[in-house]
């Protein structure tokens, strides 16, 4: 699997400044673990996902993607939220989306063209 992520800006940094991420290769059957903090993205679809009416048919379906699971682990007797928004906004300003200064890499669109299904 292909993920994206972002370097953690530092919150003194001029907000103005684009941060580009980053594309690692998670091989099958192995564990990345990197801080909640990390900002991510992806999971993107290398395979193609066979099913249908029938399994004797092996019809491609249009939907799927390589599975990915999130695990947030907590410690020194912290707690977790109970429920995860998904809205990622900047520290300072909560009314800007962190997706305007964080941007793809520069690699994404070839790898959109020619690799990912």
């Amino acid at each position: 699997m292909f993920l994206q992520i972002w370097p953690t800006a530092s919150p003194f940094q001029n907000r103005s400044i684009e941060i580009e991420g980053q594309i690692i290769f998670i091989p099958y059957g192995k564990i990345l673990i990197v801080p909640a903090s990390t900002i991510h993205g992806g999971g993107f679809r290398t395979t193609t996902v066979l099913g249908g009416e029938s399994r004797s048919k092996r019809k491609p379906l249009s939907a799927g993607g390589n599975l990915r699971f999130h695990l947030y682990i907590a410690t020194n007797q912290t707690s977790l939220p109970v429920h995860q928004t998904n809205k990622y906004t900047e520290p300072c300003d909560k009314t800007k989306e962190l997706s305007r200064r964080y941007v793809d890499s520069k690699h994404m669109q070839v790898l959109l063209d020619t690799l990912f299904v």
